[in-house]
């Protein structure tokens, strides 16, 4: 993973040295909704699933506009990549369903290269490019059996909520790729931008301690809205 990272600090640095100082700069500000997924092999485990989960992003993106057709886009963003897990146990009396509703802060920051279409105040864009990205923050509410049941069945399930504590075990650190298509409206030096954003991480999100170990990842689609404010170039 330190391979990885330092790999990713080097291409930002070079894009950072290559870029001229007579392109055109832009940065501003995003926000939006998010909706994450989570892929995993479910092999034998029939009874244990993934719900999507909702949640938002907000982003400060960084361009760099090398011609009418292509920029580089580097930045900063927060997205709650969210999801709820839940396990079903059989016997022969009763049903018992356990679950676990996960709201999980990330920090990410891309690097992409992007293709547009324009005329010159409208313009549909497309990019794609690797992205870094720390596990932030976890809130967990789970919903376990509670032993102590009333006669009328109520108190069956327990709540019990709050932040977890990381660990060395956690896997925190991801790396994946980020896909975009859009349309930008240029208005005075103002890029105002609606867009889709797909981000699928290539590591593991599971932990190290964890018993009969899945192979977890985030599959995340976000919809945002923002502008960017250009610095330098022609006026």
């Amino acid at each position: 993973m330190r391979k990885l990272i330092t790999l990713f600090l080097l291409l930002t640095l070079m894009f950072t040295l290559w870029a001229s100082p007579d392109g055109t700069w832009s940065i501003g500000f995003s926000s939006g909704y998010s909706n994450n997924a989570v892929l995993y092999q479910k092999g034998y485990r029939i009874d244990t699933g993934y719900e999507n989960g909702n949640g938002f992003s907000i982003s400060i993106p960084v361009n760099y506009k090398v011609n009418d057709f292509f920029s580089v886009e580097t930045g900063i963003t927060y997205v709650q990549k969210n999801f709820t897990w839940s396990k079903t146990l059989r016997t022969d009396s009763e049903t018992l369903t356990f679950s676990q509703k996960q709201i999980n802060g990330f920090v990410e920051i891309p690097l992409s290269l992007s293709f547009s279409i324009t005329n010159s105040t409208v313009s549909a864009v497309a990019s794609a490019g690797p992205y870094i990205g720390i596990w932030a923050h976890s809130y967990r509410t789970d919903s376990p059996y509670n032993s102590s049941v009333g006669l009328n069945g109520e108190g069956k399930y327990d709540t019990v909520s709050g932040f977890h504590s990381f660990n060395k075990a956690d896997n925190r650190f991801e790396f994946g790729f980020i896909f975009t298509a859009g349309v930008e409206v240029e208005i005075s030096r103002t890029v105002m931008f609606l867009r889709g954003v797909y981000d699928i991480s290539i590591t593991d999100l599971s932990s190290d301690y964890q018993i009969s170990r899945v192979v977890r990842h985030n599959s995340t689609f976000r919809a945002e809205a923002g502008m960017r404010f250009l610095i330098g170039g022609a006026e």
